[in-house]
């Protein structure tokens, strides 16, 4: 039985990855709105859905993701994934521990950079020390498993 959704909330980032499975970019556009998508997730919710996950595009540059987790938290489970960066922004994480969903998820698009997996930690560990769930989604491809096994295990230290 079906008891959980992932809805990309628009093809809007401005990381713009190439490998993107959204095809997201800068110019990308909004497929939906709070209004639309508050009494769509509570019809899902009454059929059996208990959990949604919102991701994209890049969900925290989604105009209204604060109303929209404010508008389902009470009712099911929310989880966000995110590249992260919007969070590095004071506001938009106050925002976030204002309205704290049950789980953020940051993904880690390029193992083999040292920068991007120590960003991703950081943010990991501050999401974590306010009381929200956080985990991290790992991008492993042909090129980078080397990478990305070594990643893994320095995950697997810190958990």
């Amino acid at each position: 039985m079906l008891d959980r959704i992932s809805i990309d909330l628009s093809n809007y980032c401005s990381k713009q990855c190439d490998f993107c499975y959204n095809h997201s970019t800068k110019e990308g556009n909004v497929m939906w709105t709070v209004e639309e998508l508050i009494p769509f997730v509570l019809d899902l919710h009454k059929h059996g859905i208990d959990a949604v996950s919102f991701g994209g595009g890049e969900p925290f540059e989604f105009d209204g993701i604060f109303d929209l987790i404010s508008g389902l938290m009470d009712e099911m489970y929310v989880s966000v994934t995110s590249n992260g960066l919007p969070l590095e922004n004071a506001e938009v994480f106050f925002q976030l521990i204002q309205n704290k969903p049950d789980k953020v998820h940051i993904t880690i698009h390029h193992p083999e950079k040292t920068a991007e997996v120590e960003r991703v930690i950081r943010m990991v560990k501050k999401i974590a020390k306010e009381g929200i769930k956080s985990g991290v989604n790992l991008l492993v491809s042909d090129f980078n498993s080397n990478e990305a096994k070594k990643v893994y295990a320095q995950l697997m230290t810190q958990s």
